[in-house]
């Protein structure tokens, strides 16, 4: 595991952990609806940024073989 990886896992989890914390607090939905989105947003950014990673390093493979 190299250390990009470690650092996605860490704060996937971190946001994980922020959201259980956000729903265990009691807080209603008018005050953790922004809070979610945030954590939303950087979750599908570390995912989305890993996947398109991987297509582009597919994608110059299968032009340096002919």
């Amino acid at each position: 595991m190299g250390p990009e990886e470690f650092i996605r896992l860490t704060i996937l989890v971190l946001v994980i952990c922020s959201s259980m914390y956000l729903i265990s607090a009691g807080w209603d939905n008018q005050q953790t609806a922004p809070a979610f989105g945030i954590l939303g947003t950087i979750a599908g950014y570390l995912l989305g940024r890993d996947s398109k990673k991987q297509a582009e390093e597919t994608e110059e493979t299968e032009t340096d073989n002919p």
